[in-house]
């Protein structure tokens, strides 16, 4: 009988697991759809008219591009995978280096606004925002461990960063650790995107090599979340004491 109720147990960990895996791409694909509709709408109706229209505004482009994803990852952070959209719009719209930069700033800029919500405004406006349910998962651990979790939260995916940003704001982080670190860990995870991405060419692909290119991103997302789950049970598991360069909770209990 026990037997059966972890298996139950283990397979519904998996699906959630994996709902969460395929709301990332259906969020993804939702987004970009929406932005090919608007762009189409508009009478852009190829991506050689958008590039067109890039080039003709010169340095407004990068203004507005960083406009429309700041807005769209602090206002609609509630839709998944929202930096991997920006870096394929950005990189079919800029070289591999302007699209970094650009989505590296943005990204940095937008968790500065996120983090500055907690700390200005507290948990009951950020419980309002992003939902008890991910506080209680995410906020223990960020006031006990926060420059252990934080970092890594930032590093690997299937984190909700928006939300966590936001929710370091309520812990005793402080500005000038956040933006460098916080600077530091997405941009590693966006060059690897851009660069890595940049450097296929998806126009010559054949179903077959789409068909491969999808199973290894798949193993490949199964064996980041892996590691990901062991580290985090590590750190679970291990006392506070062990990190003895963690300071800020035990001054601010003083």
């Amino acid at each position: 009988m026990l037997a059966v109720i972890v298996m139950k147990n283990n397979f519904k960990t998996v699906l959630i697991k994996a709902l969460k895996i395929i709301a990332i791409f259906v969020g993804y694909a939702v987004l970009a759809a929406l932005i090919y509709l608007f762009f189409y709408l508009n009478g852009y109706k190829s991506l050689d008219d958008i590039r067109g229209l890039i080039d003709n505004a010169g340095a407004w482009a990068w203004l507005i591009f960083s406009i429309i994803q700041i807005f769209s990852t602090v206002v609609l952070f509630i839709i998944p995978a929202q930096t991997t959209a920006f870096i394929v719009l950005a990189l079919a719209l800029f070289t591999p280096l302007e699209a970094f930069l650009l989505v590296a700033i943005n990204t940095l800029i937008a968790s500065l606004l996120n983090f500055s919500v907690g700390k200005l405004f507290g948990k009951v406006i950020v419980q309002k925002i992003i939902g008890e349910e991910t506080i209680i998962k995410y906020q223990e651990k960020l006031e006990t461990k926060a420059k252990i979790y934080y970092p890594i939260m930032m590093l690997f995916p299937f984190f909700p960063d928006d939300e966590i940003t936001m929710l370091a704001g309520l812990t005793p982080m402080t500005y000038r650790y956040f933006i460098p670190v916080t600077f530091v860990t997405r941009s590693v995870g966006i060059a690897t995107y851009v660069f890595l991405g940049s450097t296929f060419n998806y126009q010559n692909f054949t179903v077959l090599h789409w068909y491969q290119f999808i199973v290894i991103i798949g193993l490949l997302l199964y064996l980041v979340f892996f590691l990901a789950d062991k580290l985090e049970k590590y750190l679970e598991s291990t006392p506070l004491s062990n990190f003895s360069f963690w300071r800020w909770s035990t001054r601010r209990k003083r």
